[in-house]
């Protein structure tokens, strides 16, 4: 396996997705993901604002890796960014918070409940194949 390599594709289509008050953003994601079935994509963008949230970061350098968990269920934030892939269905999405104490930034989690709303922009591609991406045993 080298270093780096290519994986090749084409946007169809740009879908769209608005998360409303109160609802879990991963799960409505996940939703939408599903009734459009799609199932490999680009996270091209994400903003909204969140009445609490829950991300996890990597916290050693060897693998297997080690996660540590942020959770703050009553701190309101706002989604200043978000990015990832759409991994054969399944969602793999990084977000950016904003409180007025400091930012956090990881790896999406349940339990994330959006305030206002939230809006993510998702590049569809059927014709790559994302299955291996993120698999950390893939050599």
């Amino acid at each position: 396996m080298p270093a780096a390599y290519p994986i090749s594709g084409h946007f169809d289509r740009i879908v769209v997705i608005r998360v409303k008050n109160g609802a879990d953003l991963l799960k409505g994601m996940m939703k939408v993901v599903q009734e459009e079935k799609i199932r490999n994509g680009v996270i091209l963008a994400g903003i909204g604002s969140l009445r609490g949230y829950e991300v996890h970061q990597i916290s050693n350098r060897e693998l297997p890796t080690q996660d540590t968990f942020e959770r703050n269920p009553m701190q309101p934030a706002d989604l200043v960014s978000m990015n990832g892939y759409v991994i054969d269905g399944r969602i793999h999405a990084h977000v950016t918070l904003a409180t007025p104490d400091h930012v956090i930034a990881g790896h999406l989690e349940e339990n994330t409940e959006v305030y206002t709303y939230a809006m993510v922009t998702v590049g569809v591609m059927s014709d790559a194949d994302l299955a291996k991406i993120d698999d950390k045993a893939y050599r």
